[in-house]
């Protein structure tokens, strides 16, 4: 193991990445592999210089498991978790319960990049062509400062960045343009409320319809919705209650920021049923079927329960599978849920 690097997620979040000698592992070349977090870098005493064993979560993402004991590693300095943020100094915090390091700074230009990257993304509002590369061209020449400037962008705006030509350019401003008119449960994604992923995004815009009535909505309201505890209820008012927060979303508003109301769901075919995704389909994204479920009344989770009825599995299903066949739940290839939904 060369270094240990750090980088920052959208909640501030503050990671170890191990950077490693490449290695062919699972038919790609690795050369930087998760530690997860600070605490999993001392419970294995990692320290830079190491061998390590090295394994793919799920077949997908290389994590370091284990530290090849032996008698250059005692020689090796341990590793001191750091104490501000790398990006911009801000003296690093702990939360309550949690094991990461958070860096508080809301202007912290890295955290900032990283809220807008998520923005972007195929869980977000879906922005095609607008990659990390382009996101800090953007924020490092005072273009955008949040995720709510990229619809003040202009076409002329993209063609000063670096190897950006008149189609490309073209091409990013009508995707940030196609989004105003994103579904309702991409924007609450996107607005990285804390506790909210995608699916409590989803159970809030079926349940509400539009932004102003969750603007408008009470704390109980919130607990009263089947899937949302109390902790996420205050999560969700404090967001929609935030001057900062208020500000942005007249703002986005202003701009033409109109998310779609939900649709319908087309049958109840599916109703009371619970389907798990994993693996990768190949024809269609995960969001796609999940979509199509929904059309028919049934739900989707992201983790496997005796609640469960069916587990759809694509190529590379890893650990929901196993936990699948241990709980007996019933496993359905792509082809047959395909023959389900026609």
């Amino acid at each position: 193991m060369k270094n240990i690097e750090t980088g920052i997620g959208k909640t501030g979040a503050v990671t170890p990445v191990a950077v490693l000698e490449p290695v062919q592992l699972g038919g790609s070349t690795v050369s930087r592999a998760s530690l997860h977090n600070f605490d999993e870098v001392g419970r294995l005493d990692v320290r830079i210089g190491d061998r390590v064993l090295v394994k793919k979560a799920a077949e997908i993402i290389p994590k370091v498991v284990k530290v090849i004991d032996d008698e250059e590693h005692f020689k090796l300095k341990p590793y001191t978790p750091p104490e501000k943020c790398p990006f911009c100094e801000t003296k690093l915090t702990t939360r309550e319960g949690e094991v990461n390091l958070y860096c508080e700074n809301p202007l912290c230009p890295a955290k900032v990049k990283s809220k807008i990257e998520f923005w972007v993304s195929k869980d977000a509002m879906d922005i095609d062509n607008i990659g990390p590369s382009v996101i800090e061209q953007l924020y490092d020449r005072g273009f955008i400062k949040s995720a709510v400037d990229l619809y003040r962008l202009s076409m002329q705006d993209f063609m000063m960045l670096d190897a950006v030509k008149e189609k490309s350019a073209f091409n990013m401003y009508n995707a940030i343009q196609n989004s105003k008119h994103n579904p309702l449960n991409r924007l609450l994604t996107a607005l990285n409320i804390r506790n909210v992923g995608k699916e409590t995004a989803e159970l809030l815009a079926g349940e509400f319809g539009t932004l102003d009535k969750i603007m408008s909505a009470s704390v109980e309201d919130f607990i009263a919705i089947d899937g949302i505890g109390e902790i996420m209820a205050v999560d969700i008012y404090e967001f929609f209650h935030n001057e900062e927060n208020i500000k942005s979303l007249e703002e986005l508003k202003k701009l033409g920021v109109e998310p779609a109301a939900p649709t319908g769901v087309s049958s109840d075919e599916f109703k009371g049923k619970t389907f798990v995704l994993t693996g990768t389909l190949q024809n269609m994204t995960r969001d796609e079927a999940s979509e199509k479920i929904k059309q028919k009344g049934g739900k989707t989770s992201s983790s496997v329960s005796k609640n469960t009825s069916y587990v759809v599995v694509g190529e590379n299903a890893g650990s929901k599978l196993e936990k699948a066949q241990k709980l007996g739940v019933i496993i359905l290839t792509e082809d047959d849920f395909l023959r389900m939904i026609s």
